[in-house]
């Protein structure tokens, strides 16, 4: 999934019955470090073990609700 939002960076969402559509873009390092703390391993300790067991530095894609084409038409 986060290949295809570094190519087709809008998408749309779907928490519960509320479908939102969203603009994303891939985290830089910087930043990526502290969501991962932050965020991440706040909601879901759990994930600290899955990052240690993989080789590689797990993305983190940030959504934000996308903005209207042609608003008040």
């Amino acid at each position: 999934w986060i290949r295809n939002l570094r190519v087709a960076p809008s998408a749309q969402i779907q928490i519960g019955a509320e479908k939102t559509d969203v603009e994303s873009r891939v985290s830089e390092p910087t930043e990526r470090d502290q969501l991962w703390r932050d965020v991440v391993l706040a909601q879901a300790p759990f994930f600290a073990g899955y990052q240690e067991k993989c080789d590689r530095v797990i993305p983190i894609a940030v959504l934000n609700p996308a903005r209207e084409q042609n608003p008040g038409i």
